[in-house]
């Protein structure tokens, strides 16, 4: 299994942690199945998080990050994914979260939100057009959005990859 799905199926496996729990709980969760999936893939974790060997939060609401030694230059910092959820009812509060996304630099940005089904359209079609729009988009970047839907008390999860 790649990390894509490894990713793909740590947001699908959150639907029944979350259901009815409040927006603390379901970001506690969210944050806690992360630093768990970073940690096996041999990443150092940044996150407000009761779990173990994490770091204190940094720029984003989870960051998975290593050092990476060269003869040359030092210590490079190496970022693997950066996560940001937000559980407000106002596309105003999920725009000011998933803009921090567009200037990260990483291959995977992953934002959790929740909405209804046809908010769920309609914000990742703006997330889209925002992607496509940003200077700082690059190829080979990979966003991952993981809605919870009101309706099916589950999360739909969409996959927008950079050309």
């Amino acid at each position: 299994m790649n990390i894509e799905e490894k990713i793909v199926n740590c947001i699908k496996g959150l639907s029944n942690q979350v259901m009815g729990k409040s927006n603390r709980i379901s970001t506690d969760m969210v944050k806690s199945v992360f630093v768990r999936l970073g940690h096996s893939l041999q990443w150092q974790v940044c996150a407000t998080s009761p779990e173990a060997g994490v770091y204190s939060e940094w720029l984003f609401d989870l960051t998975w990050y290593k050092y990476n030694k060269d003869a040359d230059l030092g210590l490079g910092l190496e970022i693997g994914l950066v996560l940001e959820s937000e559980w407000s009812n106002h596309y105003s509060d999920l725009k000011y979260d998933f803009e921090k996304l567009l200037v990260a630099k990483s291959p995977y940005k992953v934002f959790v939100f929740q909405a209804t089904e046809a908010e769920k359209t309609a914000c990742v079609s703006k997330f889209v057009s925002a992607i496509a729009n940003c200077a700082h988009s690059s190829s080979g970047d990979t966003y991952i959005f993981g809605c919870w839907t009101h309706e099916k008390g589950a999360f739909d999860v969409i996959i927008k990859k950079i050309s």
